[in-house]
This record gives structure tokens, C-alpha cells and sequence, in this order.
């Protein structure tokens, strides 16, 4: 396609489509890849392969069997796991924005959450210590991009049970000469504070619910 199509059907290509813009006001189907500069639908897209939008794309529904990339071709994987949504750029456009403009006490929200089902939308019951989510700052050092620098983690703290879920926060940097965070500071369910002796779980210094102070090595 050299330049621009108009639907107010289906489009099915098993191949690849290529095309400076796409506007359907009903479905598309891709089995294979799509690169557009411009992409306005109105329907559904069910897709199983990658969709690579140069420009802007306008979606009412999306349905991904594989990757949504933004601003690169080719999906790549941090730490064994290669991620559904992926933004690359060379400017401040590199960013991931939620802004919520109503007459209330309320801003948007980040979810990040986990359960021990092996099936889209289970809610089989998580256990204590169970990860719940993990916020990673990770440095290209020349070489690759699995060198850490901080992080932030969720875990279960405690076990849990229906609408009852005690959690805790670990905060962890990265020392000169490495590339991995060790724990540094941690907020336990039952609100206590503590600093943490780097590769232990011993507490430096540490300040309980009940107010009282603790220190150690």
C-alpha cells in the first residue's frame, strides 16, 4: 500500500502490510506484521504477531498476542522476561504518562499484582513471601542492559486470606563494584521500620509499632 486505505469492513492480511495510513471504521485481523505511519480504527484489532506504529495510532479495542512496541521494531527481553508493552526513544518522549482530570480527591493509578493461578484472571490465593510486584532502575554500562542501580519490591508479609493481605516494602541499592541492589530499608505490615545489614536479613537499625528503637548488626 503506497498510500491510504479506507474500510468500513474487515481487512484479514496473513502477510505483511505496509503502508503510509489505515483508516477502518470496523476490524482488522493481522497474522503477521503490521508497520504503519498512521493508524486510526474505530473497531477491534486481534492481532498475533507485532504491530509497529511510526506515528500515531488510535485504537478502540486492542486484543495482542504478542508485543505493543512504541518507537522500536524489535522486542527485547530484561531478565529472562520480554515485556507486552515496550517504549524506547531519544528524547523525553521515552515515558509513560497517566493524567486524570476530574472534581475529586483522586489521581490515576499504577496496579501491579500477582496470583498463584497459571490461568488469565484467576484469583488463586497468594502465600507469604510471594512477590506482588517489583519496581527495577536498571543502566546500560557499556556492555548490556541488566546492570540494577535500585528497586523498589512488594511481598506478602505474613498469611494471607480473604480481604486480608498484610504486605511489606523492601528498598534496595546497588554498592559501588556491582550491578545487583542489595536490601537497604524495609517497612514490615505491622507499620515497623527497618535498616537491613547488606547480604543479611540482620537489622542495623530499626524503629518497631510500637514506637521503641532496636539496633544491631
Amino acid at each position: 500500500i503506497d498510500g491510504a486505505v479506507d474500510m468500513a469492513s474487515t481487512l484479514a492480511v496473513a502477510g505483511v502490510l505496509t503502508g503510509a495510513s489505515l483508516d477502518i471504521s470496523g476490524d482488522i485481523d493481522i497474522d503477521g506484521t503490521s508497520n504503519l505511519d498512521v493508524v486510526d480504527i474505530d473497531g477491534a484489532v486481534d492481532m498475533a504477531s507485532t504491530l509497529a506504529v511510526a506515528g500515531t495510532s488510535t485504537l478502540a479495542a486492542a486484543t495482542l498476542s504478542g508485543n505493543t512496541l512504541v518507537g522500536l521494531t524489535s522486542a527485547e527481553a530484561f531478565f529472562g522476561a520480554t515485556s507486552k508493552l515496550q517504549v524506547e526513544s531519544t528524547d523525553s518522549a521515552s515515558s509513560i504518562s497517566a493524567f486524570r482530570n476530574s472534581n475529586s480527591v483522586a489521581g490515576p493509578y499504577l496496579f501491579l499484582g500477582k496470583s498463584r493461578g497459571t490461568s488469565v484472571n484467576s484469583d488463586t490465593i497468594v502465600q507469604d513471601d510471594d512477590t506482588l510486584g517489583t519496581i527495577i532502575f536498571i543502566a546500560a554500562d557499556g556492555v548490556d542492559r541488566i546492570s540494577q542501580t535500585a528497586s523498589i519490591v512488594s511481598y506478602v508479609d505474613g498469611t494471607p486470606g480473604a480481604n486480608d493481605t498484610p504486605g511489606r516494602l523492601v528498598f534496595a541499592t546497588t554498592p559501588d563494584g556491582s550491578q545487583a541492589p542489595v536490601d537497604r530499608f524495609r517497612i514490615s505490615s505491622d507499620g515497623s521500620l527497618s535498616t537491613i545489614t547488606p547480604g543479611t536479613s540482620n537489622v542495623r537499625f530499626g524503629v518497631n509499632a510500637g514506637n521503641s528503637i532496636a539496633s544491631g548488626g
